[in-house]
């Protein structure tokens, strides 16, 4: 979420600025973003300024933020469609909030009955309170041209939102043998002092999954801008 909050908000203030340069430079500059708000938060659980159970949690916020805000998108392009054809479906104004929004309420909630007890996390509720409040606001001003124009979902929008939740899912079974359990009948006593080394696991998982969706959206781009100097 951390690393979520600093690439929207860091985006939102330097689009019109990227949005001026040239197609290669403009790039650089937002691979140079993905790269920096991907490391940082592998440093910080390296250095232990967070633990496992802060990013778990962080990761659970941002599907909540990104299912929040993907419903309002669709039912603003229900809403606003007209005529036979509907610029968004139907199937996907159900299908979304119902099928996100499921799997996205599980997690959050076994999250911190699994690891909260026995692995609190390092950042307080009024951090969580107050990132995660930022990171929705800032989620939502990326997102404002999409709602406002009634954008309907692209194939791109599905994979990124699914391929994030993926990550958030991942993170709750990656971290099992931080936490005591059951294997087989027999009691297994967690070993906190993996948390580190599992939780660098799980930010580089996240980190390669924000490169190849960074390449995803910048093939998109690439198409969009030869598809307008064609038509030109």
């Amino acid at each position: 979420m951390l690393s979520g909050v600093t690439r929207v908000l860091a985006l939102a203030a330097m689009a019109p600025w990227i949005d001026r340069l040239p197609l290669r430079a403009a790039r650089a500059v937002r691979f140079a973003i993905v790269l920096l708000v991907g490391i940082v938060p592998i440093v910080l659980m390296a250095r232990g300024a967070i633990n496992y159970t802060d990013a778990l949690l962080w990761l659970q916020i941002e599907t909540v933020t990104i299912w929040a805000w993907g419903t309002l998108r669709l039912l603003a392009g229900r809403r606003r469609a007209s005529g036979p054809w509907l610029r968004t479906p139907n199937f996907s104004v159900l299908f979304f909030p119902f099928h996100y929004g499921m799997f996205t309420v599980v997690p959050l909630l076994i999250a911190p009955l699994m690891y909260g007890r026995e692995l609190p996390p390092v950042g307080s509720a009024s951090t969580f309170v107050v990132v995660g409040l930022v990171s929705f606001l800032a989620y939502g001003w990326s997102m404002r041209g999409h709602v406002l124009g009634a954008t309907p979902f692209g194939v791109l929008d599905w994979v990124q939102a699914y391929a994030r939740m993926a990550v958030s899912y991942a993170a709750l079974f990656i971290g099992f043998p931080l936490i005591d359990h059951e294997s087989n009948g027999v009691d297994v006593a967690g070993d906190p002092s993996l948390g580190p080394l599992l939780g660098i696991l799980v930010l580089a998982l996240k980190f390669v999954v924000e490169l190849v969706l960074f390449g995803l959206r910048e093939r998109q781009i690439s198409s969009e801008v030869l598809t307008r100097s064609t038509v030109r």
